[in-house]
């Protein structure tokens, strides 16, 4: 019996270290990634020149499962839609398109971004011709 408790409390220890562990990217089906982005965001890494989320640092972003997606400020909102796919690419196999318009900072959103790195808490995207990534962190 004692056996089985020390076997039991092994697995959840094991589990707990789980699950919020990367998922790999390229084994990760479109349904599961749809599963696991949705979630209110903030931007913890803007682009190649700033350290941090640069100019989109003071919104938040609600990436809903219905595919709706949801940036705000303290002074606005922005609507938009966003949707993962499986794409062909030498680096990447998937991209989140993000459609959405209201400022010059959320503007610069409006793209098809590559997925680097989906987690639990982290949604990862490149940008190979402009800004180079965006990484969303869970709030």
């Amino acid at each position: 019996m004692r056996n089985l408790r020390m076997i039991i409390a092994t697995i959840v220890v094991a589990l707990s270290f789980t699950a919020c562990s990367k998922n790999e990217i390229s084994t990760l089906s479109i349904a599961d990634a749809q599963g696991v982005i949705p979630g209110t965001y903030k931007v913890n890494y803007y682009g190649d020149t700033f350290g941090d989320g640069g100019p989109l640092s003071g919104y938040t972003f609600e990436f809903n499962s219905n595919g709706t997606l949801t940036v705000s400020n303290v002074a606005e909102t922005f609507s938009g839609t966003w949707v993962i796919q499986s794409i062909a690419n030498e680096t990447y196999d998937k991209q989140v398109s993000i459609a959405i318009e209201g400022s010059p900072e959320v503007d610069a959103l409006n793209y098809e971004w590559m997925v680097v790195e989906v987690t639990d808490v982290t949604l990862q995207l490149a940008d190979e011709a402009a800004v180079g990534e965006i990484h969303f962190v869970k709030i």
